[in-house]
């Protein structure tokens, strides 16, 4: 039977022990911090920006363990920032920003906090405190590629395409080996028409990252966009190969292939799109314009209303529908589809207009029926 002494000595050891382990957990993630406090290279090239953060990657020790930490050292501002990446990673964006606003208030040069802080920000759409904090960052390292990343993402985001590419060719210049202020390179290029920019800065990207399904994609676009066809193909496969159930890939090689005048692996990349994607309205509209385009005009007839059938609220398919009717000489049926479509889109108020801008889009034809590229 233990005496009161032994049970006092007992419980002063167990107090001890759970002290001392509390200790060592303390120097071991000090300790890692210390050799790479951030994550592996590897990382910083290929995580999603938007969701885990922009800014070197922390270890990622989970919440609890951080709490812990707290609880020896209540000034330890890395770990109030590794509860902030925890927090917004969650998408807990009003954690996420008391927690970095308290690494910041406890370390005022603690950089990757105003990373997370301005990513947070991003994530709320309050794009101007998003830049300010990505502003100073800079102030604190004016070679920060990270900070000029995150002002190209919020540029984009807000569709300020110029500041983007600026911000991202910045980023370059101080990292050249950064895959996604590439990736947003070549995207800020593209949206502003500068498509041979664009197609240079996938490729840089692919360079990097040759397993980005995402830079394969756009680059295909980008090609596509100058007429390379054989190019924007040749993408295309690249990233279907890393990717090989999607959709959207299949309906892109669709109008490449009849771009080329490869009407059956058009049209089989079109099917394609319906077996992965059965309820894909666009495919079948474009199947609908595929077969107008080949005057197989019973079987576009009925893609087109097995596309309104899926999507009733689009425009577009009762513009197509107007216009294989008319091609047709089906007055009333023609008109009553071209009402239907101005209805759904009043803005739009000339349904051959329209159609023209839905042929030049998909890489089709012309009114004429030329093909596009050729």
């Amino acid at each position: 039977m233990l005496t009161k002494t032994s049970l006092r000595q007992k419980i002063a050891l167990i107090a001890f022990g759970i002290l001392l382990s509390i200790v060592i957990l303390e120097i071991g993630l000090r300790i890692n911090r210390a050799r790479n406090p951030y994550g592996e290279p590897s990382q910083k090239q290929t995580f999603n920006r938007k969701t885990t953060g922009i800014g070197p990657l922390y270890r990622g020790e989970s919440e609890e363990a951080l709490k812990k930490v707290l609880l020896i050292n209540p000034k330890d501002d890395s770990a109030y920032f590794g509860l902030g990446m925890i927090y917004k990673k969650e998408k807990k964006f009003s954690a996420a920003e008391k927690a970095f606003k308290k690494a910041i208030k406890l370390n005022p040069e603690n950089i990757p906090a105003y990373h997370g802080l301005g990513w947070t920000y991003q994530n709320q759409n309050r794009f101007s405190a998003s830049e300010h904090a990505f502003k100073k960052a800079i102030e604190l390292n004016t070679k920060d590629d990270y900070a000029y990343e995150g002002l190209g993402w919020l540029y984009s985001e807000q569709k300020k395409f110029s500041a983007g590419e600026k911000a991202f060719r910045k980023a370059i210049e101080i990292n050249p080996k950064s895959y996604s202020a590439y990736y947003g390179l070549g995207r800020c290029c593209f949206l502003q028409g500068k498509f041979s920019a664009s197609e240079a800065a996938f490729r840089k990207a692919i360079e990097i990252n040759p397993k980005s399904y995402s830079a394969y994609y756009e680059l295909g676009r980008s090609c596509g966009a100058q007429a390379k066809l054989v190019c924007s193909e040749e993408a295309f496969k690249k990233a279907l190969e890393l990717k090989p159930q999607e959709a959207s890939l299949y309906e892109e090689l669709s109008r490449i292939y009849y771009s080329q005048r490869k009407f059956f692996e058009s049209e089989q990349a079109l099917k394609t799109v319906i077996e992965l994607d059965p309820k894909n309205d666009s495919a079948y509209r474009e199947l609908g314009w595929f077969y107008r385009n080949q005057k197989k005009f019973s079987v576009a007839e009925s893609a087109f209303m097995k596309a309104i059938e899926l999507n009733s609220k689009s425009s577009l398919t009762y513009y197509a529908l107007g216009w294989l009717y008319q091609e047709q000489e089906k007055s009333a049926q023609a008109e009553e589809a071209f009402k239907k479509a101005i209805e759904l889109n009043p803005k739009k108020t000339s349904a051959y207009t329209e159609l023209e801008s839905l042929s030049k889009c998909f890489f089709f034809t012309t009114t004429e029926g030329t093909p596009r590229g050729q």
